[in-house]
């Protein structure tokens, strides 16, 4: 689909390999970015703007329930997301 002389996709893949083939620049979140960035594949620009920090929402039942291996999980998750959405800390 084109809007305003731009080109836009909803499948990041298609976005990440046009950017990779020089069609143009991607507005990529950090944690799909990264391994491109460290391959050298892609370079950021543009870093001086940036988007308002993201949330990730765990649903589960009541922690009275929660097993040790959710509660892992979530921590895991949490950690994760926070390298990926904070790369300068």
């Amino acid at each position: 689909m084109k809007v305003a002389g731009q080109l836009v996709c909803n499948d990041v893949t298609t976005i990440v390999h046009a950017a990779i083939n020089s069609a143009g620049i991607a507005w990529l979140p950090f944690d799909i970015a990264r391994s491109y960035i460290q391959q050298q594949q892609l370079v950021p620009i543009l870093t001086e703007y940036s988007l308002e920090a993201s949330q990730l929402w765990a649903v589960y039942l009541s922690r009275s329930y929660q097993s040790p291996l959710v509660r892992a999980f979530i921590d895991f998750l949490s950690d994760s997301w926070q390298q990926d959405i904070l790369p300068n800390k």
